[in-house]
Order: C-alpha cells, then structure tokens, then sequence
C-alpha cells in the first residue's frame, strides 16, 4: 500500500453550484481550504506547461513558480491577486477567477490525524470529489504537490486528444 494522499477528483468537485466542505486548518478561524484545493487542482487542468512561461514573467511579487515537470505553482502568500498573470498567459487560460486573493490555506492535515483517520474535507464532501488514500495507477491522477495531494482531472491536452 502506497502513502495516503488528498486526491481530489476535479471532474466531481465542478459540477457542486455550493461547496459544503469543512475544514480543520487551525491557523485561520473560517477557513475554507477546498478553495485551496480546488484552485491547485485547477491550475492543473489549465496550464500549458510553456518552456518560457509568461505567466511567472508577468508577476510582479514572484508568486508563480515553474516546476521541473512544467507545471505552475502559485504562493498564495506572495500573490497580490494584481491578475498579471492572466494577461501574460499566452494562452490566455488562466482566468482572473483563478486568481483569487486567497487568505485560507490547507496543510492537507499533515501531523494532525491519527491513524485511521480521515480529513475533516474527505468526511464532509458529499459528492465523495475528495479521498484520502494511496493513489493507484487506475486514478490516472497527476500528483500536484509531491507527497501530500493528487488530482484527477481530464487536462487540456487529453480533451484535445479526444476531439481528434
């Protein structure tokens, strides 16, 4: 059995009008970290991965970070929610609602559960979008921060796969 991780299945999450998700993050009293959840796992299916991306050359606080297999990250910390980042996008796929000026944050529960025990987010969706468990190779999930969460979600890339 692999390491448990928060995996998060896009495709489901979108499709609640009202997210009724809880949350145990202590350092903030009304904390929503399925929004942080939810804008990793988005940057995910939107981001195109540039070698010279215009995005992270746009922001002004260096908020954004390219990872080594591509993908965007953004500090929430860092990020003044200016919107650069949307305009220096060359695609033009990163939408100022991506870009919220996020004061919640998720440590994904690290240190804070006992064994067998699941996060407060995972107990109390109830379209079943987020779990906790070890990832298997039938999720096809892309890991989105490396040890602690992974998404499921259809990408850009295999959408336009599908149209061919």
């Amino acid at each position: 059995m692999g390491v448990k991780k928060l995996i998060v299945d896009f495709e489901v999450c979108r499709k609640c009008t009202d997210c009724v998700i809880k949350c145990s993050f202590p350092f903030h009293p009304v904390n929503d970290g399925s929004l942080t959840l939810r804008e990793i796992i988005a940057w995910q299916v939107v981001c195109r991965r540039c070698n010279q991306p215009g995005c992270v050359a746009s922001c002004p606080t260096e908020a954004l970070n390219k990872r080594a297999d591509g993908l965007i990250e953004r500090s929430n910390t860092l990020c003044i929610s200016c919107k650069s980042c949307t305009i220096g996008c060359p695609f033009g796929t990163i939408f100022p609602e991506l870009v919220p000026y996020l004061t919640t944050g998720c440590d994904c529960c690290q240190n804070r559960l006992a064994e067998g025990e699941t996060p407060l987010c995972v107990q109390s969706c109830p379209s079943g979008a987020i779990e906790y468990r070890a990832v298997t190779e039938k999720d096809k999930a892309t890991t989105v921060n490396p040890d602690i969460i992974a998404g499921i979600a259809a990408s850009w890339q295999k959408i336009v796969e599908k149209k061919k």
